[in-house]
């Protein structure tokens, strides 16, 4: 409305700007409420089949890719040991489901020219995915609150609506993984959202 009113061609451009803002929104809020429409009830888990890791943060990586893009960052799947298996039998939709989440959410939080690592390893019965970013990590004192869903840390200008991280959690929870959120402490200010995986019952 307010850019149809508008002779200005700066305030009409600013207006309409604002419109595509709040539609980007609109949108990922409506993706994010079917994803969680479409995760298996409590204790359902079929369509099992091999996955390869790798494989599989590379696939996420390319659809993630325009939009890592507009901020100039680079995504890198690292595995310390290349020769390690890094294959499981699982759930690929949810597996995929947690990987889009947290590198959308990475990428979210991220600077401009900045780099997100994406690590596997295989530690003795337990696969582990590692998202680390360089963004500015969480208050130690709400790293507890953001997977509840839709809270938002006050005072953040990132668009989002607060559902990725519940998502993740609730999606490791049906593949039997652990969900972890830790703030780097190597001297760089950023996050590590972990997924651990047993691959073999004690």
């Amino acid at each position: 409305q307010l850019a149809l009113k508008s002779d200005n061609p700066g305030d009409k451009q600013r207006s309409l700007q604002k419109v595509i803002q709040a539609v980007d929104q609109s949108t990922h809020l409506v993706e994010q409420l079917l994803l969680l429409s479409k995760l298996p009830a409590e204790g359902q888990m079929d369509n099992m089949a091999d996955i390869d890791l790798m494989e599989l943060c590379s696939e996420v990586s390319r659809q993630l890719a325009d939009f890592a893009g507009d901020k100039h960052i680079v995504i890198r799947t690292i595995s310390p040991m290349p020769e390690q298996a890094l294959t499981i039998k699982s759930n690929r939709y949810l597996l995929h489901t947690i990987l889009r989440n947290l590198l959308d959410n990475a990428i979210r939080y991220s600077p401009h020219n900045s780099t997100i690592s994406c690590l596997l390893e295989n530690n003795e019965r337990l696969l582990v995915i590692s998202i680390q970013d360089e963004g500015p990590g969480i208050p130690a004192s709400k790293l507890s609150h953001v997977r509840q869903r839709f809270f938002r840390i006050a005072g953040q200008e990132v668009d989002g609506c607060g559902l990725g991280l519940s998502i993740v959690e609730q999606a490791a929870r049906h593949i039997g993984a652990e969900f972890d959120l830790t703030n780097r402490s190597d001297g760089h200010t950023g996050l590590i959202a972990s997924i651990r995986i047993r691959t073999t019952c004690c």
